[in-house]
């Protein structure tokens, strides 16, 4: 069966991860060291590992998608969970599209679980497995565009601004309610805030 590097009838599961540093200006991308996109920019990501054999349809049984962004970015750019803010893991969609990956066909589709997640620092890469080389680079070229990227990882990276935005909104908010609390249990005299 030849499904152009797709092992799976159907959908084949991978993962990409979107990380920030801890300043969230920069995100890690890899260059890929093979086809498809060889020598392009890419989020750190792979095939989630099943226990369904080649040419048969894909079991999500033996990692969760989860589980599998954590280990392709280690395997990848040997950064480690204690690396990250782990709390910040979000998965961010489902990316299906049909034209997401030049191997997919009528018979077998690579689909992805996109997930974001912030740094402890700016932990320092080495390219590793598939990825060729491995950088931080500005948010703002990536998002300016000035950075080409393989599949459909510029809306992944989309949707994981727009994610963090509305995150960052939220921490903003809840900072500014407890500092109003603050300020109002000070005026009326109490010695304790919430």
């Amino acid at each position: 069966m030849d499904n152009k590097g797709l092992w799976y009838l159907g959908e084949n599961h991978t993962v990409d991860m979107v990380l920030f540093n801890e300043a969230g200006d920069k995100l890690l991308l890899i260059q890929r060291a093979g086809e498809p996109f060889k020598d392009c920019f890419a989020l750190p990501g792979g095939f989630v590992d099943t226990s369904a054999p080649k040419g048969a349809s894909f079991v999500l049984d033996k990692e969760t998608p989860e589980e599998a962004a954590l280990r392709e970015l280690q395997e990848e750019t040997v950064i480690q969970k204690h690396q990250l803010q782990i709390h910040t893991l979000h998965c961010i969609g489902f990316f299906d599209d049909a034209s997401r990956d030049p191997r997919n066909s009528d018979r077998a589709k690579a689909v992805s679980w996109g997930f974001f997640v912030q740094a402890h620092g700016e932990p320092e890469p080495l390219a590793q497995d598939d990825a060729k080389a491995v950088e931080w680079v500005p948010v703002q070229d990536v998002r300016l565009g000035k950075i080409a990227l393989a599949f459909d990882h510029q809306q992944i990276i989309d949707t994981a601004l727009e994610f963090k935005h509305r995150i960052d909104i939220q921490q903003q908010v809840e900072a500014h309610k407890k500092e109003s609390f603050s300020f109002a249990f000070k005026k009326a005299g109490l010695s304790k805030s919430p």
